[in-house]
């Protein structure tokens, strides 16, 4: 009787081999097709298992087995997303208490719920590709570098090449924050601890974006305040809407007190008036950006202030009654053009009587980031000033040498009809601007001028402002004659340069 080949012990053998096999490989695939499967039904805490892994190094340090960063957590939950359509396949991460530990134990990061979407494929490869973000009351500490650049602030952080992917927002979709506070160190350099930071609390965000759009095609809303570490208080909101020629955003901010940058930017210091921030801006895809140096291809930019004080250096301060600024700008590949500049502003003098001043302009840059060429004029007009108190509205700043003459020689009139209009133009950047051409009318009447004290003053005389050049400040005195024959008797004529 022939064998059965079935029955043959080798046969046996072979059987028993791929049982051996085969059991692990069934027993792992129902394993994970079961963790899908639970994964899938939704969250599985997993802190039990994760926490055998705690805290993990996410930052080398200078030194080995010091790193400068490790993340931590409280409580994990984990789930799974199946991919459907070419869609990846997500994998859910939950974590409570999130933290990034500095080398000596403090946190650079902190979040109190922070839920994530993560592509599952990327993984394998260790690289993290989030697709959903969500963050609920979390603080986050970035320090500036010396060579400009940002970062996370986690001292003796060494940066080395890796050959994982690492973290890519290519495919960030979408974003959801409450209550997350940014802190910048160092924003401003040369300032002592805390002052040149800056802070950035967003109470509510709510960002998306086509998967197929590119990463500038943001739309949504946020609020938050921003302002010195030390107290954010400047309010804003912004609104993203998507048009036919691109996205545009609206943001409003403020109403804030500049002196509060004082230890960000010292010229603030001086103003204490109250500042409102209306912008609007297009940003085109990147499809569209073509050779621009800057993604904001229009922008419409108002600035409204109330009342308040301008300290002076050396003088008594400026008294605001409100004013305000709005300009048009636009980019053309590099160059940028601000036209359509529309400023007012009324000062109150030492009678408590407001003079309104009323200016208009254009400017012009070769390129924004390294400006050679610059091409600006300005136009300026006032309603009736009183001269015996122009030392009261005339910003010390302005023409030192005609402000100092005028205001210590003329101690009565009435001026009318200012028209101010000046050109400045620079082939070598801003430290070369220089005016190529100034004019300038005023008429003064009944005005007193005081030649040579003790001499008695000169009385009921006129006077004519022009400019003899773009720098040069001319003052005709003259009388009005009764003779028919010589109406006018100039009497005296004066040259303040802009050196004086």
């Amino acid at each position: 009787m022939p064998h059965d080949f079935f029955h043959r012990a080798s046969w046996r053998a072979f059987r028993l081999g791929a049982l051996v096999v085969a059991m692990p490989l069934a027993v792992v695939f129902v394993a994970v097709t079961a963790l899908l499967w639970r994964l899938s039904c939704g969250p599985l805490e997993v802190t039990w298992v994760a926490r055998h892994f705690t805290p993990i190094t996410i930052q080398a340090g200078e030194q080995s087995g010091h790193p400068a960063g490790r993340l931590t957590w409280d409580r994990v939950f984990l789930s799974w997303k199946p991919g459907l359509r070419h869609v990846h396949p997500l994998l859910m991460f939950d974590a409570r208490g999130l933290r990034i530990l500095r080398r000596d134990g403090t946190e650079a990061v902190t979040m109190r719920n922070a839920h994530m979407a993560l592509r599952m494929a990327p993984l394998l490869h260790g690289s993290f590709e989030p697709t959903f973000l969500d963050l609920d009351n979390a603080r986050v500490v970035l320090r500036r570098n010396p060579d400009g650049g940002v970062d996370l602030d986690w001292p003796g952080a060494v940066h080395r090449a890796s050959g994982s992917g690492g973290l890519s927002v290519a495919f960030l979709h979408e974003v959801k924050m409450q209550a997350v506070t940014v802190v910048l160190r160092d924003a401003v350099s040369g300032h002592q601890s805390e002052t040149g930071d800056v802070g950035l609390r967003i109470e509510h965000a709510d960002l998306a974006r086509p998967s197929v759009a590119d990463i500038a095609e943001w739309t949504g809303n946020l609020m938050g305040t921003v302002g010195p570490v030390l107290n954010p208080v400047m309010p804003f909101s912004a609104q993203g809407t998507r048009k036919s020629e691109g996205i545009v955003w609206h943001v409003l901010s403020g109403p804030v007190m500049p002196d509060l940058f004082a230890g960000l930017l010292p010229h603030a210091r001086a103003w204490h008036v109250p500042v409102t921030l209306d912008t609007r801006f297009l940003l085109l895809p990147m499809a569209q950006q073509g050779k621009a140096a800057f993604p904001v291809a229009d922008a419409v930019i108002g600035v409204a202030f109330g009342k308040g004080m301008i300290d002076q250096h050396d003088d008594q301060p400026l008294s605001v009654a409100d004013g305000g600024i709005s300009a048009h700008l636009a980019f053309q590949g590099p160059k940028a053009v601000i036209d359509n500049v529309q400023a007012r502003i009324s000062l109150i003098d030492d009678l408590a009587h407001s003079t309104s001043f009323a200016a208009s302009g254009y400017l012009t840059l070769d390129s924004l980031s390294q400006t050679r060429q610059i091409d600006a004029e300005i136009s300026a007009s006032a309603t009736t000033l009183d001269v015996s108190h122009m030392a009261a509205i005339w910003p010390r700043v302005v023409m030192k040498g005609a402000r100092r003459w005028v205001t210590r020689n003329l101690t009565s009139g009435t001026g009318r009809g200012l028209a101010f209009k000046t050109r400045i133009q620079s082939d070598s950047g801003w430290a070369k601007l220089h005016p190529v051409q100034t004019i300038a009318a005023l008429q003064v009447d009944d005005v007193t001028v005081h030649w040579l004290r003790p001499i008695p003053p000169m009385r009921h005389v006129s006077a004519r402002f022009s400019f003899a050049g773009p720098d040069i400040l001319k003052i005709d005195f003259w009388a009005v004659c009764r003779q028919a024959v010589m109406p006018e008797l100039l009497l005296s004529c004066i040259w303040i340069t802009g050196r004086c």
